[in-house]
């Protein structure tokens, strides 16, 4: 068994205020680039969301930027100030059968900063991230397939699980069973009342 685990706002809470930080600099990016006020950038990334599925990708077909200039400045940021070691998260991963990888469509640095400060990184045998997705990244089908093809994956005996609603109806199509780890309201413990149970169910189901 083969577990796929999204980056982002899966391996930790949304309610941490990083991913709307980086979103936030997304917009700093944005503006500063091309001169535009606030609203003219909200528009700007409206518009690549619903055509192209990410900014990254909108501002590239576009206007022809560096993906890597554009990766950098977003996901330059210290990630200690907004997540810590997480033992629970640490011990629920060692505890499901078989090997773990990341698919995310964050920089690989930016992974890599993310697990080690989880206390995870060792846990996991592969990440993938948006540059080895040819900086499509999930939702698209070609991405994923990618990371099947490099990790030698037998889809019907592995598990997806994101964030995204838009990601796990694309692993779905692909016969993975997938995981939509939404945020729920009122919880008071991302791991142990949105995460946890999540794959808890999934596990009994096989």
């Amino acid at each position: 068994m083969k577990w796929l685990f999204d980056l982002d706002n899966t391996l930790y809470s949304a309610d941490s205020g990083m991913f709307d930080y980086l979103n936030e600099r997304i917009n700093i990016f944005v503006a500063k680039k091309f001169n535009l006020d606030s609203e003219a950038t909200a528009n700007l990334r409206k518009r690549y969301i619903k055509e192209y599925c990410s900014t990254l990708l909108g501002l590239k077909a576009e206007f022809k930027i560096d993906p890597e200039e554009y990766l950098l400045f977003v996901h330059n940021i210290n990630v200690n100030e907004f997540i810590k070691r997480e033992e629970r998260l640490k011990n629920l991963l060692l505890s499901l059968p078989g090997e773990k990888l990341v698919i995310t469509n964050s920089p690989l640095f930016h992974a890599e900063n993310v697990l080690k400060t989880l206390g995870i990184y060792e846990i996991f045998s592969g990440i993938y991230d948006i540059k080895f997705m040819d900086y499509l990244g999930k939702p698209y089908t070609t991405s994923i397939k990618k990371v099947i093809l490099s990790a030698n994956i037998n889809i019907k005996d592995s598990i997806f699980i994101d964030d995204s609603f838009e990601n796990v109806i694309s692993a779905k199509y692909l016969g993975f069973k997938a995981i939509f780890v939404r945020k729920v309201e009122n919880f008071k413990d991302y791991y142990e009342e949105v995460l946890f149970p999540e794959i808890r169910r999934i596990l009994n189901e096989n």
